[in-house]
C-alpha cells in the first residue's frame, strides 16, 4: 500500500453522506499507517477531499459523522478522536447544481428530495414515495430491477439473494 500511495497527495472521498464515524476512523487509520513518518497527524498528513451532501443516504450500522457526540453509539473514546479529525475538514465549497438528476422529468423527484431534506415534505410527496415500494410496482416495472445490485445489511440476506440469483442461472 505504501509503494502505490507514496506520491499520493489528495484522496477524494464521494458520498460522504455514507461515510459514518467508523468508516471515518478507519481511513484515518490506513492513511496514518500508508503514511507512517506522519502516523501522529489526522489522515497521515494527506489532505481527504469530501463531496456530496450530508442529506442523502446515511452510513449503514454507523454514526454520521458529523452528529454530536452525544449521539453516539460507539465507544466514547474512539468517538472522540473521530469528531477531532472530522473538525480537520477547514472548507465548505457548495456546488448549486445536482447533475444526477438534472433531466427535466426528474424534477418532481428533485422537488420531493428538498422538500424532505427541509423538513417541509407534503401527504402527496409521501404517496408518490410509497408508490415506488416493491411491492406496488407492476411486473414490467418490477422486472427492470432482475438485475440490479443489491444491498443488505447481513449475511444471511445477502446469502439468500445470491442462491436465489445462481437459481436463476
Amino acid at each position: 500500500l505504501q509503494e502505490r500511495v507514496q506520491d499520493v497527495r489528495y484522496f477524494i472521498i464521494d458520498e460522504k453522506s455514507i461515510v459514518g464515524r467508523r468508516m471515518l476512523r478507519f481511513i484515518d487509520m490506513r492513511l496514518r499507517e500508508a503514511f507512517s513518518e506522519n502516523k501522529n497527524k489526522p489522515f497521515g498528513r494527506r489532505s481527504v477531499i469530501l463531496f456530496g451532501g450530508f442529506c442523502q443516504l446515511a452510513p449503514v450500522l454507523n454514526v454520521p459523522m458529523h452528529f454530536p457526540l452525544s449521539l453516539s453509539v460507539t465507544n466514547a473514546r474512539s468517538s472522540s478522536n473521530v469528531i477531532a479529525v472530522y473538525r480537520q475538514f477547514k472548507e465548505v465549497y457548495k456546488l448549486d447544481i445536482i447533475q444526477w438528476q438534472s433531466e427535466n422529468d426528474q424534477q418532481g423527484f428533485r422537488d420531493i428530495l428538498l422538500r424532505l431534506q427541509d423538513g417541509k415534505s407534503m401527504l402527496n410527496d409521501w404517496n408518490i414515495l410509497i408508490s415506488r415500494f416493491k411491492k406496488n410496482l407492476n411486473r414490467a416495472e418490477h422486472d427492470r430491477f432482475q438485475d440490479a445490485v443489491f444491498i443488505h445489511t447481513t449475511w444471511a440476506k445477502v446469502y439468500k439473494v445470491n442462491i436465489k440469483m445462481l437459481r436463476r442461472l
